[in-house]
């Protein structure tokens, strides 16, 4: 999560080490507000679980959740965060 909130295109070719580590570039590109995405998307996905779990709704879709991973019968992969 720190380094999400680092990371910028204008320091990424300093942290390659680290890009490759978290799995982050050619699929998970590195742009300008990523980390407030990441706190978006992430929210949304929690904030449907806590109403499923509350019995607040039958059903919840987060459509930033997962990207171009998420699969109707399975997970893959991690899209910044899961």
């Amino acid at each position: 999560v720190q380094f999400l909130k680092m990371i910028t295109p204008q320091n990424m070719h300093g942290n390659i080490k680290q890009l490759q580590r978290f799995n982050l570039g050619e699929d998970c590109p590195v742009f300008d507000g990523l980390y407030d995405f990441c706190q978006l998307s992430a929210g949304g996905s929690i904030g449907g679980a806590v109403k499923l779990n509350m019995k607040k709704a039958d059903i919840a879709i987060n459509w930033a959740g997962g990207l171009h991973h998420a699969k109707k019968c399975e997970a893959s992969g991690f899209c910044y965060v899961n």
